[in-house]
């Protein structure tokens, strides 16, 4: 669970989440899909600009994150 108190750290924890968000493919439209708010709501908690902060919604994004890492990491290799 990320917690960021300043304005700063959230911003910081925005973008390092926008990038991992973006390495492994997940969209607004997923997170999304995995919560019960709207989309802007979505793309305001996780848009690094905002002041905007939901912590449900980061902790969502982190869970899909730590998914597809778990997925890459045990995906059999063509060999």
């Amino acid at each position: 669970m990320i917690i960021a108190v300043s304005t700063q750290e959230r911003k910081r924890e925005k973008s390092r989440m926008a990038k991992m968000l973006k390495e492994y493919r997940i969209t607004m439209k997923d997170v999304e899909a995995e919560c019960d708010y709207h989309y802007q709501t979505v793309r305001n908690a996780l848009n690094s600009d905002s002041k905007y902060w939901n912590q449900n919604i980061i902790d969502l994004a982190e869970r899909l994150i730590l998914e597809k890492q778990n997925k890459a990491t045990t995906a059999p290799t063509n060999s």
